[in-house]
């Protein structure tokens, strides 16, 4: 597999999970933004994820 092939799969399957358009993706990957996309993407699902995870705590521990 040559480097354009690598950059193309890679491309591909980064793309498909942040549901992001293959052409698009494949510019990040060449420009070196890919990686940053992909952790912004990242923090952001982690920061939902603990903010439910805190509502859900709070709703557990609430008196009425």
């Amino acid at each position: 597999m040559n480097q354009t092939q690598s950059v193309d799969l890679i491309s591909s399957i980064v793309g498909e999970k942040l549901g992001v358009a293959g052409d698009e993706t494949r510019r990040l990957a060449i420009t070196g933004a890919l990686s940053g996309t992909v952790t912004a993407f990242y923090s952001r699902q982690q920061s939902f994820l603990e903010t439910v995870k805190a509502a859900q705590h709070d709703g557990i521990h609430q008196t009425s």
